[in-house]
């Protein structure tokens, strides 16, 4: 298998032939349908700070004393007292949003780094976090297993 790899700085990311990923092509539908549900999402939030960043710069501006216009006024720079948005701030905010909401699963680099040194990653049960291999913490406890 031709394995190759990259560091840019502290940064080291790998790739083999024998672990890249099929295309579901079936899938494409639920991506585009989740993607505009996403920039819909987005364009209603930004409608919605829109309206919360006037209100308290103009309209409520006498009941804040001020200095809430006066701190959101310099968090937010706008050209006149009006915010506005267009599309490319609609496509930031979902890519952020987006990026956001993505997590890492750590499963695959305990399994990969098992593999690495030698250890068959399907023969081992992964341990968790609290090191009772599988276990709850319940059962861990019933069974009177110390893991330190």
């Amino acid at each position: 298998s031709s394995c190759g790899g990259v560091s840019i700085g502290p940064l080291r990311l790998q790739w083999c032939g024998t672990m890249g990923r099929t295309v579901a092509l079936w899938r494409t539908c639920d991506a585009a349908v989740i993607g505009l549900f996403l920039m819909m999402l987005s364009g209603v939030m930004l409608l919605v700070f829109q309206s919360f960043h006037f209100a308290v710069t103009v309209t409520h501006k006498t009941k804040l004393n001020g200095y809430g216009a006066w701190l959101l006024e310099k968090a937010v720079p706008t050209k006149g007292k009006q915010l506005s948005f267009d599309l490319t701030h609609v496509l930031i905010f979902a890519i952020v949003a987006c990026l956001f909401a993505m997590n890492f699963d750590f499963t695959v680099v305990k399994k990969r780094k098992k593999k690495h040194r030698g250890i068959d990653a399907d023969d081992t049960e992964d341990e968790d976090d609290d090191g009772t291999a599988g276990k709850g913490a319940a059962e861990a406890a019933e069974s009177g297993d110390e893991s330190e």
